[in-house]
């Protein structure tokens, strides 16, 4: 019987702890009466601070710098090819990248457009 009371016990703190983080993060309203303490209000409260906001303004603008930054320099040309691929089919375009090595073993890459007329140009890249 007491092992029973106290498993009743273990399950209503648990049961109130997930309400209190649901609460907290503003998945579940706080009952009537209860200090509603959200992560919102939180963060409102700490972005009042100008140290802070100016932290955090500073920290997105260097996350934005790098991230665009890494972004260009490691995808830069994939990111391009997928571009001229999406305009050339906006123009009735076939655009194909291909990568062919030369009788030295270099590698080439070939840009091969074919329009809706079957008209194909080619250009290395």
């Amino acid at each position: 019987m007491l092992c029973c009371m106290i498993a009743a016990l273990i399950m209503a703190h648990i049961t109130a702890m997930v309400r209190r983080w649901l609460a907290f993060v503003g998945l579940a309203k706080p009952l009537p009466g209860e200090e509603a303490d959200t992560l919102y209000r939180r963060i409102g409260a700490w972005l009042r601070v100008p140290r802070v906001r100016r932290f955090v303004t500073a920290a997105v603008v260097l996350e934005l710098t790098v991230g665009s930054t890494w972004i260009g320099v490691a995808h830069g040309e994939h990111i391009y090819r997928l571009g001229d691929q999406a305009v050339g089919a906006l123009r009735g375009e076939q655009v194909r990248y291909v990568g062919v090595c030369d009788k030295d073993g270099r590698n080439h890459t070939l840009r091969i457009a074919i329009d809706r007329h079957g008209a194909v140009t080619s250009r290395e890249i």
